[in-house]
């Protein structure tokens, strides 16, 4: 979703059947907006904040890439 997070566009590629990586609490929320379960979303990205993990877990995301042992 880095390059084009606008809704209409995210909700294109989930019915083109692919998951999506997400990197930010918004990117995260447009993805849950159009449909995409927390089984179907990646999350990625050097500056993950406890707050943004922690939402992700309330939201079953299940693949979350770690970069660092404080993550």
């Amino acid at each position: 979703m880095k390059c084009y997070g606008v809704p209409g566009m995210v909700s294109l590629v989930r019915q083109a059947g692919m998951r999506i990586e997400v990197m930010s609490p918004l990117e995260l929320h447009t993805a849950r907006l159009v449909g995409y379960t927390g089984q179907e979303i990646i999350v990625n990205g050097p500056a993950k904040t406890e707050a943004f993990l922690q939402e992700c877990l309330r939201e079953n995301v299940r693949f979350i890439v770690i970069d660092s042992l404080a993550e």
